[in-house]
């Protein structure tokens, strides 16, 4: 009874399919429709990235015109709007394009932030931006915050590296900068020094407009506990900088290593393990040594200003790796 009953079944179930209309008969709704084959491609299968980064997926779609639908299969990882893929944290996934009933996906594995040493770094939110040395991307970000442009354009502000006394040799030479910039937005994209030419010292800085930097000193002195500094460091080797504001006193330095250079004490120091760090010098510190500062004061003849200077020990290949200097207000 069972095996008739199955039996009974498959035939009723081939009477219900041979009844639709076949390909070519004249019944058949679809005769001599064309059905448009949906296609679509990626222009990246694989992606590499860090913490923070994004990047673009362009989508190729036959016919044009066909709608994409973005998927991310792990959004604890990466997240994806219209192409953009922005990576939140370490971990591997899959982003999907669909268009139609076509599928493209590209793997995106994100890291640690391996140039950082697993730190991953933004620009700091402010209500006002100086910058000195930022990649265009960064500044793109500052946007109508950045008061003053101080970045070296060899027109009204300039980057001086020093030179030994009576001489035109360089006492830093300009070294290939390996990596990724400190925001990682550009590959080598930061300033590489190296001390050189036995001159015991090495150094170097940035000369803007007197009056420029005087609207940035008056500034900092009507509000100084809202005022910081930003620099990114990154170094193999334990040699220690002194930074100057404004000029070379010790009362505007701060030393960033082991022990006392130059007449001043380090105010911190940071590992050398070639990975980027970070640092933000409240200027609430200088405050009053700040309050007496006139730039007018500091003028040399047929010379301007100098808005942020360095010294580095002066043993041949100590390193200055920097970028990322910016004045901010919070």
């Amino acid at each position: 009874m069972k095996a008739n009953k199955l039996f009974a079944l498959m035939i009723a179930a081939l009477a219900i399919v041979s009844c639709g209309p076949k390909s070519g008969d004249p019944d058949d709704p679809n005769k001599g429709q064309t059905t448009t084959e949906v296609t679509i491609t990626l222009d990246k299968t694989e992606l590499q990235m860090q913490p923070g980064d994004s990047q673009i997926l362009t989508a190729t779609v036959t016919p044009a015109g066909t709608a994409v639908t973005w998927t991310s299969l792990n959004t604890a990882y990466v997240t994806v709007d219209n192409g953009v893929v922005t990576a939140v944290a370490e971990g591997t996934t899959i982003v999907l394009a669909q268009a139609g009933s076509a599928r493209a996906q590209c793997q995106v594995t994100v890291g640690k932030g391996t140039s950082m040493g697993g730190n991953s770094y933004t620009l700091k939110d402010a209500s006002e931006y100086y910058p000195l040395f930022v990649d265009d991307a960064t500044k793109t970000k500052m946007g109508e915050k950045v008061k003053i442009d101080f970045s070296v354009d060899d027109v009204k502000n300039h980057f001086w590296p020093w030179v030994i006394e009576g001489t035109e040799t360089l006492t830093y030479e300009f070294v290939t900068a390996t990596g990724p910039n400190f925001y990682q937005t550009d590959e080598g994209g930061y300033m590489a020094l190296v001390a050189a030419n036995n001159a015991g010292w090495a150094g170097g800085g940035y000369s803007v407009q007197a009056d420029e930097l005087q609207q940035l000193v008056d500034a900092i002195n009507a509000d100084p506990e809202n005022f910081y500094f930003h620099l990114g460091l990154r170094s193999t080797d334990g040699y220690a900088n002194v930074f100057y504001f404004f000029g070379m006193q010790a009362e505007t330095a701060f030393n960033i290593g082991a022990g006392n250079i130059y007449n001043v004490n380090p105010m911190t120091d940071y590992k050398r393990d070639g990975y980027w760090y970070e640092f933000d010098i409240p200027l609430s510190k200088y405050a009053a040594a700040f309050s007496t500062f006139k730039v007018a004061d500091h003028l040399k003849p047929g010379e301007d200003p100098y808005i942020f200077s360095f010294l580095t020990q002066g043993i041949n290949g100590a390193q200055l790796n920097y970028d990322a200097l910016y004045f901010y207000k919070k």
